[in-house]
């Protein structure tokens, strides 16, 4: 049962400004199947479904991304808020947009999964203009691994925010996963995480364990990180390098994972394989 108002019309789709996302993702999907319930996904590029196909071909990556293969599966109606190269941050904006203008919507139930990408895509942006950085790393940064704890700070303020919007919905059931990093700082969604990771379902199909942890991957996220020193420049520049050095080594053991070619495509982003992979884990959870 669709809304009277355009299901899509409720949430506001980002200019490039915003987030570099794919010029070819021009707004956000819904199908509708005349359900009475809706499946919400939101997360980043991997959630969207890019490089399912070299064109980014529209029916294909309907057809195949993984929201939708669980909608079709349940015959719901299917929303999905993803937009490529977003934060968490910008994830929790949109749950809590959800979840104010659920009353509007015409359904008995939302489910809805979220799949978080990796921390601190937000650093020292908009995004996470309330956090004081200067006051944190004043307090908390004595060390090389105290950086971890940065990672988690920025991390929880979004799932925090999802934790409290949920408290307040009436009729939203709400899963959260993570795409190919490893969770920090999601305490506050601990009852309602998924126990594996996108990344650990592939690494159970190919029979190769992931290595070591990784929270950021991208290196342009991580290398705005040397903002840190406009923010508080008395901070000790060995133990930050000591840091960066342990990062961008878990990065690139990350992506070299995430770049064989016959379960990624482009930018390291899954195939419909690997799309139905994590669509089938959910569903399990769902039933």
């Amino acid at each position: 049962m669709a809304s009277m108002i355009p299901v899509k019309n409720f949430f506001r789709f980002p200019s490039r400004n915003d987030i570099a996302y794919h010029p070819k993702q021009t707004g956000f999907d819904f199908v509708s199947r005349g359900s009475k319930t809706l499946f919400v996904t939101i997360g980043d590029s991997w959630t969207w479904g890019a490089d399912l196909t070299p064109t980014q071909d529209n029916k294909y990556r309907l057809n195949h991304v993984y929201g939708n293969v669980i909608a079709k599966h349940f015959d719901y109606d299917f929303l999905n808020l993803a937009v490529g190269g977003c934060s968490n941050s910008w994830i929790a904006e949109q749950f809590s947009q959800l979840v104010k203008v659920e009353r509007m919507m015409q359904y008995d139930t939302i489910i809805c999964v979220i799949t978080l990408t990796e921390a601190a895509r937000e650093f020292n942006t908009k995004w996470d203009s309330t956090i004081d950085y200067s006051k944190w790393t004043k307090q908390n940064i004595n060390s090389p691994a105290d950086y971890y704890r940065l990672l988690g700070c920025i991390n929880s303020k979004s799932c925090k925010q999802i934790a409290n919007a949920l408290s307040v919905s009436l009729k939203i059931k709400l899963f959260v996963g993570v795409n190919y990093v490893d969770p920090i700082g999601t305490h506050d969604l601990q009852d309602i995480l998924f126990k594996d990771t996108w990344i650990d379902l592939f690494s159970a199909q190919i029979n190769n364990p992931v290595q070591g942890k990784c929270y950021v991957a991208s290196h342009w996220v991580i290398d705005r990180f040397e903002q840190i020193f406009e923010i508080n420049p008395n901070l000790n520049k060995a133990d930050f390098l000591t840091w960066m050095v342990e990062i961008i080594d878990n990065a690139n053991t990350r992506l070299n994972y995430i770049s064989d070619s016959t379960y990624f495509k482009r930018i390291h982003h899954p195939v419909a394989s690997g799309h139905k992979c994590w669509a089938d884990y959910i569903i399990k959870s769902l039933e």
